[in-house]
């Protein structure tokens, strides 16, 4: 079996993007919190966030859930 690599996702809402690494949990079932950034809304509308996998190397993410959180 071949060792974990970090993963890397393109996180992009509107014309805000980032590229945050996300380290491996060390198995399937096994999740963690981790901080992508933080994006400017603007206008209270219906805006797309897209989590895009990166790099030259693939590595599989499982998302259990994605939290947005106000910040004053």
């Amino acid at each position: 079996m071949a060792a974990a690599v970090d993963a890397a996702l393109e996180v992009t809402c509107g014309s805000a993007k980032s590229v945050a690494k996300i380290a491996p949990t060390g198995g399937l079932g096994e999740y963690r919190f981790v901080a992508l950034g933080s994006v400017a809304l603007g206008a209270a509308a219906e805006h797309n966030l897209e989590l895009k996998s990166q790099g030259k190397t693939w590595s599989e993410v499982r998302l259990r859930r994605v939290r947005l959180v106000p910040v004053p």
